[in-house]
């Protein structure tokens, strides 16, 4: 079961047997993906001056006029504070301003100022990156099966044991649901 001229064969020449190399091959397309990622990032952080974290949320806040930090958190997939000083960041740079509501001054509403807008714009969905972008160009049955199998690395990771569901994208251990367990565990120590 050899792959001529691939660089995924010369990696377990040493090895035999079908698993390691269907092991080579998916650590292998793994870490591709990681470097695309990785490239594409950097590519917009020098193209925009803006790093690339604040440009996504940025194009969620120009996505999305009024939304709260909260909601926009949970849209990035990230903590609430590392949300929070995203927007610092995109406010200092004048990108987007924070408006509270008057009926309610506790809430307060993010808006993309006019060059927020245009630098969302001119980044024309490239915040979304690369993984986005694959990820929906993806048929239906081989995103169910990408989705099997991440949800089982996600398991498979130690002290992780979580899923990604759509009601929580923020995961891991800085997960909300994970809090009280770590209360617990400092309870205990």
């Amino acid at each position: 079961m050899d792959l001529p001229d691939s660089p995924i064969s010369a990696a377990v020449a040493p090895r035999e047997g079908a698993r390691d190399l269907l092991e080579a091959r998916v650590l292998t397309a793994l870490r591709v993906l990681y470097s695309a990622s990785h490239r594409h990032y950097r590519t917009i952080e020098r193209r925009s001056g803006v790093p690339a974290a604040a440009l996504r949320a940025l194009s969620e806040v120009n996505r999305q006029p009024g939304i709260t930090s909260a909601a926009l958190a949970g849209a990035l997939g990230v903590r609430p504070a590392t949300a929070s000083n995203v927007l610092r960041v995109l406010e200092a740079e004048g990108l987007v301003e924070r408006v509270r509501e008057r009926r309610d001054r506790r809430v307060v509403r993010l808006h993309a100022t006019a060059r927020g807008a245009r630098q969302a714009a001119a980044s024309g969905g490239a915040a979304g990156g690369v993984l986005a972008t694959t990820v929906a160009a993806l048929g239906e049955k081989d995103l169910d099966r990408l989705d099997l199998g991440l949800q089982a690395m996600l398991r498979a990771i130690p002290e992780s044991g979580r899923e990604v569901s759509p009601t929580s994208l923020a995961f891991g251990p800085d997960a909300p649901s994970a809090a009280p367990a770590r209360r617990r565990q400092r309870r205990t120590r």
